[in-house]
């Protein structure tokens, strides 16, 4: 079946190319009326109208391409399915079954292969194609770890996806029906270093820890639970909350944990300052970081809600609300939070929060970042940047604002900023950014700041260690770039 699958070119890049869509998210966009077929092989263009777009196939057509052996191997596994629809026998997939990040994943369908209708039940396993999947596994961690746990794993996508980087990665659902999902699709790609367990967060690990735990678990507010993968209690936060506080007991030193979730800005605090809170005694153990890339007001959310009258009713709207109000709810933020186990030196641990990009910022963003933060906490730092060789990044943007003085126009606001992996902006005076442009990968920044100062274009005021530490900073939101040894 794999070496069908392989030949027919069933994966993402050849189905992105071929339906003309940035990514297995845009699916839902493509006519396959309008899409040519001519120059892919025909099991292709059959594994798609199969497997991708669920539709059902006349017998004959489909014993035509697929021979008797590999249409026997799809059956057995129960990929497809026969039956007889008006009279005519046909072939169909009980699932939805897709190529992603390098692997074929199946997951529950979204409709009835007879086309009456179509009632999901609560523990349905949630697609790895849509855009919040597809960005969890980009922004989890790359480095290599001993072991690491994918928790609310549905179809088991996140654990594979470790395993690539990991010695042993466990897939751990509170439902039975993902837990048999995720067995299948680990066996189909030949994950042999994935287990799968079932249990409600860490009940299936016990006394287990790990060097990486990543999580995209359910974080829509509910004031009724209709869906187990999507609805994390009245403010959302009730599984995130639970994960964050099971940490100390299974995250070893020097380990991390991602979460791609909604939280609370309140009145208390940051999200990210309250998910500390939630480490318990632990959380002087813990940095942690927020990767923010949105927000939307309680009233917004819940306008939005309100929208899905099928499953939200004017009274649901209400208490809603009201449990945002006794929350103290003033945002609600969207990201990843990491929050990291490890040694902080003289520095301490710290929280803080960094605007990333949906569609850019990486998980290897988060572990550059990681290591920075360790460096700025050693009392020789200062010194390692007098003294690196920074070089001007393609993320660094300069924005100067002309205002009119005195019938001229005159530089009014100079800004250094970047979108990715982080978006930052310092405003600066004027005489900075030539400071800045001077960098080329072959002068230190003591060295132009020396050259500055003879030269007198700088304020006598703009001492060595001004300059160095604007250096750190736009290191650190990556405006330069310098190695480090």
């Amino acid at each position: 079946m794999e070496s069908v699958l392989c030949d027919a070119r069933f994966d993402q890049d050849t189905v992105c190319r071929i339906l003309k869509i940035s990514q297995m998210s845009d699916i839902g966009s493509v006519d396959l009326a309008e899409i040519d077929f001519g120059r892919v092989p025909e099991h292709f263009a059959l594994f798609v109208r199969l497997f991708l777009f669920v539709e059902r196939l006349p017998r004959l057509e489909v014993e035509r391409v697929l021979d008797r052996g590999v249409l026997d191997s799809f059956l057995t596994v129960g990929l497809l399915r026969t039956g007889s629809f008006g009279g005519i026998e046909e072939y169909y997939t009980p699932v939805f079954f897709y190529p992603v990040a390098g692997f074929w994943i199946a997951s529950d369908r979204h409709d009835s292969p007879d086309g009456s209708p179509f009632v999901p039940p609560p523990d349905i396993v949630f697609p790895a194609i849509f855009g919040g999947t597809l960005r969890f596994l980009r922004l989890i961690g790359k480095k290599p770890v001993q072991n690491a746990l994918d928790l609310c794993s549905g179809s088991g996508i996140g654990a594979m996806v470790l395993s690539r980087t990991a010695g042993r990665a466990v897939s751990s659902d509170l439902t039975s029906r993902a837990s048999q999902y995720a067995e299948f699709n680990s066996w189909l790609n030949r994950c042999v270093n994935v287990s799968v367990l079932q249990g409600d967060l860490y009940e299936a690990v016990r006394e287990e820890t790990f060097d990486r735990i990543v999580a995209h678990p359910p974080y829509m507010p509910n004031v009724r639970r209709l869906a187990i993968w999507r609805d994390g209690g009245e403010t959302g936060e009730a599984v995130v909350r639970r994960i964050i506080e099971g940490l100390p007991a299974h995250l070893r030193p020097g380990g991390s944990s991602y979460i791609l979730c909604t939280g609370l800005d309140t009145e208390e605090g940051l999200f990210e300052e309250r998910a500390r809170g939630w480490l318990g005694a632990a959380q002087g153990e813990f940095n942690v970081l927020f990767g923010f890339a949105d927000e939307r007001s309680p009233a917004q959310l819940a306008l939005d809600l309100a929208k899905r009258g099928e499953t939200w009713s004017p009274a649901d709207i209400e208490r809603l609300k009201q449990t945002f109000q006794e929350a103290g709810a003033k945002r609600i933020v969207y990201g990843v939070i990491l929050l990291h186990r490890g040694a902080h030196g003289d520095r301490g641990p710290w929280t803080t929060r960094r605007r990333i990009a949906l569609d850019t910022t990486e998980g290897s963003d988060f572990e550059w970042l990681l290591e920075w933060h360790g460096r700025e906490g050693r009392p020789a730092f200062p010194e390692e940047i007098a003294s690196c060789l920074p070089d001007l990044s393609p993320n660094l943007r300069v924005r100067v604002t002309h205002v009119v003085v005195d019938g001229s126009l005159v530089p009014g606001e100079t800004l250094l900023e970047t979108a990715q992996p982080f978006a930052q902006a310092l405003k600066v005076d004027p005489w900075i950014a030539p400071l800045v442009a001077q960098f080329n990968g072959k002068r230190t920044p003591a060295e132009i700041y020396q050259g500055a100062r003879t030269e007198g274009s700088i304020p006598q005021s703009f001492q060595l260690q001004d300059f160095v530490s604007l250096v750190a900073w736009l290191l650190e939101r990556r405006c330069l770039d310098a190695q480090f040894p």
